[in-house]
């Protein structure tokens, strides 16, 4: 019997729902997965006041996800969601210790679907960005230290068991204040640059890697300037690519041995010259486009440096990547030139703090010529 009007949107919005139940939302702007194996997704978006979250995990039991000032459980504001029976269940927690998260007295955490199917649970859940509840996170646009963890079995009684240390994790995150996805169309003159890894290893034997690979721009007739720049991040690794960061290298002319390793490494250290920074970027990032007067110009420069960090928690072996970064140019200039602000104190060197000390001051200075500089 073929279906009315009335009896076909009925379907068209049972299945819209159904979807949306079974799969998760598909307008979360932002998106990451938490660890290398990638058995723990996180997507979200900010709106205006709210903040909506969907996390994806390999498992038939309870997933947990927490927010924390310094990657502990003490203080942590924690959300532990689960299905049973078909039904979906969260949990506002936070944080003690090194144990079960404490259920808070005021629940801010507001359900919105979940579902289970085929070993992936899902769920999707919401909050304020600031609650007001001294158990809870605020959230801003600092940088925030996700806690992670899931386990095989569904919580009893609210009791949920320990998940073991090998599945648990953290991950530096920044929920707000990303660039837009809203691109604009790009004039016919706009040419594309890949600074990418060329398919290198991924080192197995410690889990954090700063890989260095030098690229040789093309020789151009003209000052051009970069308009956008996109991640590219390798199909598969995006739990492992944590930050880029892409630097020019002023007055290096020619590299003599390989263009790629392990940043720490003896073949690098000859390469001081790489310091201005062109871009940074951090997981659940986009592409960053310029506004429409403004481009960041390149002359006289004949390499640049492309720094990927490798966080490989489980030091998985056999992981090859060809990630970096996808640089949009043009020799149409714009009537501003970009350029990169860095302000403080080098840690690695610098940075000491006295031992036993409760408070420790930094103090730092800018010679006038930088202020008065006008080109």
């Amino acid at each position: 019997m073929p279906l009315n009007s009335r009896q076909m949107m009925f379907c068209i919005l049972f299945m819209s729902w159904w979807i949306v139940l079974v799969s998760g939302q598909t307008d979360l702007k932002h998106e990451t997965f938490l660890d290398s194996e990638e058995n723990v997704q996180l997507l979200w978006r900010v709106e205006d006041e709210t903040i909506v979250f969907e996390v994806r995990a390999k498992t038939t039991g309870y997933v947990g996800i927490g927010l924390s000032s310094n990657g502990g459980m003490k203080g942590a504001d924690i959300m532990i969601g689960w299905v049973k029976d078909g039904k979906p269940f969260i949990s506002d927690r936070h944080g003690v210790s090194n144990e079960e998260p404490v259920i808070d007295f005021q629940d801010d955490y507001q359900l919105l679907y979940g579902s289970e199917t085929d070993g992936l649970t899902i769920i999707g859940y919401q909050r304020k960005l600031l609650t007001c509840d001294i158990d809870d996170y605020d959230i801003t646009s600092d940088t925030v230290r996700v806690i992670w963890a899931y386990h095989p079995k569904d919580p009893e009684d609210l009791i949920a068991t320990y998940h073991g240390s090998q599945r648990r994790g953290v991950r530096s995150l920044m929920f707000m204040d990303l660039m837009s996805q809203n691109l604009k169309s790009l004039p016919d003159d706009v040419l594309t640059l890949d600074v990418l890894n060329d398919n290198i290893i991924v080192p197995s034997d410690t889990d954090t890697t700063y890989w260095c690979t030098y690229v040789e721009l093309p020789t151009l007739s003209s000052p051009h300037q970069v308009i956008r720049i996109e991640p590219v991040i390798q199909a598969g690794n995006e739990g492992i690519v944590h930050h880029m960061i892409l630097r020019e290298c002023q007055g290096l002319q020619s590299i003599t041995g390989s263009k790629s390793s392990d940043c720490g490494s003896g073949a690098m250290n000859g390469f001081k010259s790489c310091g201005k920074i062109i871009l940074g970027w951090g997981v659940g990032g986009g592409t960053q486009e310029f506004p429409e007067n403004v481009g960041y110009r390149f002359s006289d420069v004949k390499y640049i440096q492309l720094i990927v960090h490798y966080d490989n928690q489980n030091l998985i072996k056999g992981i090859n990547d060809s990630s970096g970064i996808r640089l949009y140019h043009t020799p149409k200039l714009r009537q501003y030139d970009a350029s990169v602000l860095l302000a403080g104190l080098d840690s690695r060197y610098l940075f000491m703090i006295p031992p036993k000390e409760e408070a420790f001051k930094v103090y730092g200075s800018c010679d006038t010529k930088c202020s008065e500089e006008k080109n």
